[in-house]
């Protein structure tokens, strides 16, 4: 059973001294998780996009946070990142919620 949070701590801790394979690992990471954001954004179509973030890794002043944020603020200037005002399944919930009102129309 592989502790993925731990790993990832150390994946950033050699990032932040260089090490191009790390640095490699949270560029494609963060890249992902832009493209992902990318798309609900598409689904979505709203004008400005709130983005509300959960979880240590993104949430913390980090390697792979500094990253993702400068490249929101670079690729994706119409996100808007706020507090959550839900937890992470009531979030899901609402957006399915309304995923699902839309599509009865």
């Amino acid at each position: 059973n592989m502790d993925f949070a731990s790993v990832a701590q150390h994946v950033m801790y050699a990032a932040m001294k260089d090490d191009p394979v790390c640095i490699k690992i949270l560029e494609e990471e963060t890249d992902e998780l832009i493209q992902h954001i990318y798309a609900m954004m598409k689904k979505l179509k709203q004008p400005v996009f709130k983005l509300a973030l959960f979880g240590s890794i993104i949430t913390n002043d980090n390697y792979f946070s500094k990253t993702f944020f400068r490249k929101i603020k670079e690729g994706l200037p119409d996100i808007n990142v706020i507090e959550p005002e839900y937890s992470p399944a009531m979030g899901a919930v609402l957006i399915n919620k309304e995923l699902l009102r839309e599509s009865h129309y």
